[in-house]
């Protein structure tokens, strides 16, 4: 390998990074969000 193909190999990497990055933040919110809702739900029974 040349220094050309590791610095690519290199970019390639902190992409997929970057990536994973992006999906874990919009997975965290999408958890969140449920998450307070699924409560509400299990105790708006109780409430009746």
């Amino acid at each position: 390998m040349n220094w050309l193909q590791i610095r690519l190999f290199g970019e390639m990497l902190a992409n997929q990074d970057l990536m994973a990055l992006v999906v874990a933040e919009k997975m965290n919110r999408s958890i969140n969000r449920l998450v307070p809702g699924m409560v509400s739900v299990a105790f708006l029974p109780m409430g009746l």
